[in-house]
């Protein structure tokens, strides 16, 4: 999993376990406007600290097939460079670190983190109208990162790297622009037992059967989104989601999958009713309404699922009052795109370990969905798995 267990003391078979690390880490960049007018700002600072596993030992099949990535939890402090305007964060962000020494390159790694931030500093009509970045004290946080490895040993690593951090409360309540920042990065893993960790340029992957498995699986969600800019319409109300879908799971990491999504906007449907617009009000429930066909992934570790979604809106009828609302702009080529794309990313948590096939599994979710990379609600989901026969491929 994801998060991170400690447990120390003598053990007898403590060579066949994994070892564990701490990753103090300072970051600078700069946060990019999130509208005009935004505040001026001094460069962005953040100090975290990652704590981790390493997995070259880990005897669930996902960590050999990934090639023994790194996971972890990141805990982080953000100076975002005003702080009577743009305040500071307070993070706690799972992790997951891929390596590339299959193809050769030891000393570069990938880091992807999705978690959850603490803001101090919000928008505010009167007091802090210009930074419309992000209104709730609570947000999602995430991050991309590329590091390379400067120097290493079996005590530390000293790498330097870059890249993007993004804060959204996805469309929780407006505004709701995001905070995106692009970072510079200076860091040093420092393990906790060197004797104990394993040099992973010397490391052999264990070899699993390549696998492939049928699967199908139902879903049903209830998200919470804000409509407009008003005392009335930035309350949340619900979303409601039906979603059926099916797949292949590849060497019982890799789920692959195609899907379709039904759901119902409460903010929609009451808005068509209180102000009985001549266009939708004869069938309010149905206009109110959205189909959606989509395409998804997810890497299966162990309880833990990552899954990311892209779709197409077969029905959105809507939207496009939606968007006039909000924009007050024409219908142009730009509207054309986020009425008709679709995302979904998140994460998962199952019942049972996904690395043992398991032919049922349930699962409860948290995802934030959009319309073309803006943030549409947030979606709390629970679902059930069946898995067909396991079958080996050539």
């Amino acid at each position: 999993m994801l998060s991170i267990v400690f447990g120390y003391g003598q053990d007898n078979d403590s060579d066949k376990k994994d070892t564990y690390f701490y990753t103090p880490e300072f970051l600078v960049g700069k946060t990019m406007p999130a509208n005009s007018s935004f505040p001026n700002s001094n460069p962005e600072t953040a100090l975290f600290v990652g704590l981790g596993k390493n997995n070259f030992k880990n005897p669930n099949e996902w960590a050999s097939w990934l090639y023994n990535p790194k996971t972890g939890v990141y805990l982080g402090v953000t100076d975002f460079g005003n702080t009577e305007k743009l305040g500071r964060s307070y993070t706690l962000m799972p992790y997951i670190e891929f390596n590339f020494s299959k193809w050769g390159l030891r000393k570069l790694n990938v880091t992807v983190g999705m978690g959850g931030a603490y803001l101090d500093t919000q928008y505010h009509p009167e007091i802090n109208e210009f930074n419309r970045a992000i209104s709730t004290k609570v947000t999602w946080a995430c991050r991309f990162f590329a590091h390379y490895d400067i120097s290493s040993g079996r005590s530390m690593t000293l790498k330097v790297g870059g890249g993007i951090s993004h804060l959204s409360n996805g469309h929780a309540r407006l505004p709701n622009q995001g905070l995106n920042s692009l970072l510079l990065s200076i860091a040093s893993r420092i393990n906790f037992n060197p004797e104990r960790t394993v040099d992973h340029q010397l490391f052999s992957k264990k070899i699993f059967d390549r696998t492939q498995q049928y699967y199908f699986s139902l879903r049903t969600g209830i998200g919470q989104q804000t409509f407009l800019e008003t005392e009335e319409n930035n309350k949340k109300k619900e979303v409601y989601s039906a979603v059926f879908s099916g797949g292949k799971i590849y060497n019982k990491v890799l789920k692959v999958g195609v899907g379709f999504t039904y759901r119902f906007y409460e903010h929609y449907y009451d808005y068509i009713k209180e102000n009985e617009l001549t266009e939708y009000i004869d069938a309010p429930y149905k206009n109110a309404t959205n189909f959606n066909v989509f395409i998804g992934a997810e890497l299966l570790l162990s309880h833990v699922g990552l899954e990311l979604q892209m779709g197409y809106n077969v029905y959105n009828p809507f939207y496009k009052e939606h968007w006039l609302l909000d924009k007050k702009k024409e219908l142009n080529w730009y509207y054309k795109i986020k009425k008709a794309v679709s995302g979904r990313l998140g994460l998962k948590l199952y019942a049972l370990n996904t690395n043992k096939s398991p032919k049922n599994n349930i699962f409860i979710s948290a995802t934030i969905n959009s319309n073309f990379g803006q943030a549409d609600f947030n979606e709390l989901s629970f679902g059930y798995v069946h898995r067909f026969s396991l079958n080996k491929r050539e």
